[in-house]
């Protein structure tokens, strides 16, 4: 039984790593990788990603789940990203803001006075 040494382990290593990006390098300048027109994607908390101008440029959301992706749109991930910082701020806007309005809330939703201590929280 033979072992592999370590020093060729590392060859190796080294080896596939090159390979690797210069793999990645070909063809993303061969054009055989797709194009996003999209900027450097930064915190998505701290920034917000503008939709495409061009309605054309929309992706499509099949009715089976699957979305159906257009080269000439933004990254998928940025429509992802916004839809859930759209969805969040929604519902951080839908909370009560005062004692009295999470009070309605709980006897909206529970048909039933609040639990003593509730304004503690």
């Amino acid at each position: 039984m033979t072992s592999i040494q370590p020093r060729n382990v590392r060859r190796r290593l080294i080896f596939y790593i090159f390979v690797a990006l210069a793999f990645a390098g070909l063809f993303s300048h061969s054009g055989l990788l797709p194009k996003w027109n999209s900027e450097p994607i930064g915190c998505p908390l701290r920034t917000s990603h503008p939709r495409p101008a061009n309605s054309a440029a929309q992706h499509t959301y099949l009715p089976n789940g699957i979305l159906k992706v257009n080269p000439n749109g933004s990254h998928p991930i940025l429509e992802l990203i916004r839809t859930a910082e759209e969805n969040w701020q929604a519902k951080l806007d839908r909370a009560s803001k005062t004692l009295e309005e999470a009070v309605a809330e709980y006897k909206r939703r529970y048909k039933r006075a609040p639990p003593k201590g509730f304004d503690d929280w």
